[in-house]
């Protein structure tokens, strides 16, 4: 956070239910957030109280695991006497960890984000540079920002919301198989190693495929390892 009065001008907020923005129509758009029931989770983000301070927070999601969540910031001052201040946000991340400590981690870019300006008549969506607004442009950065920029005195009050879509909280990405024979190599035997105990299945798919014919079968094959 930078410049102005900070306290309380960015809120942080849940939901289980909202579907995300339409981002073609701001009548219906604003209406929606204002009216949505939120869960303010700004208290667990430790978010900082003065100019210039930077703080970290994780925010436990244990209690939405099996479901879609929408993640909002809003933006929003209440006085334009002095500057109103920049915030930005860095690094935001859903990282779900499975039993066995391996982990998935889901980055800002991914999760649909998007802009609601409510008082702009003109561009309710912008996401780039200049004042009040969201700039997404270094959202795909390692880390990621997304950032508002700060607006000077006498310039119009802001309200300006970033939501992202649903995304599911244990979420994880898929398995892909790995390729072990093709037409033009012999395999006589396959080895595998797997290194930690548990019972895995595993599935052979086999293809025979020309122009005139196509055969496929599915061997599955459970192990044990102690």
């Amino acid at each position: 956070a930078q410049y102005g009065t900070i306290a309380g001008t960015l809120k942080v907020y849940l939901s289980t239910s909202f579907t995300g923005l339409l981002q073609n129509n701001k009548a219906l758009d604003s209406a929606t957030v204002v009216s949505h029931s939120w869960v303010d989770i700004t208290s667990l983000c430790n978010l900082p109280t003065t100019s210039g301070s930077i703080k970290d927070a994780v925010v436990p999601l244990q209690d939405y695991l099996g479901k879609n969540i929408t993640i909002a910031f809003k933006y929003k001052t209440t006085q334009n006497t002095s500057t109103q201040p920049t915030w930005e946000v860095s690094n935001l991340q859903i990282v779900n960890t499975l039993t066995s400590g391996t982990s998935y981690t889901f980055n800002a870019s991914s999760m649909g984000l998007g802009a609601l300006d409510m008082l702009s008549a003109t561009a309710p969506y912008k996401i780039t540079s200049g004042s009040g607004n969201w700039d997404l442009s270094s959202i795909a950065a390692s880390p990621s920002k997304m950032r508002v920029q700060s607006s000077g005195p006498g310039l119009p009050i802001n309200e300006d919301w970033l939501i992202s879509s649903p995304r599911l909280v244990n979420s994880r990405t898929p398995d892909v198989g790995i390729s072990i024979k093709a037409m033009a190599n012999r395999l006589d035997s396959y080895q595998y190693t797997f290194n930690n105990a548990g019972t895995y299945k595993v599935t052979f798919n086999t293809i025979i495929h020309n122009y005139h014919y196509n055969s496929e079968l599915n061997k599955i094959v459970i192990i044990k390892v102690l």
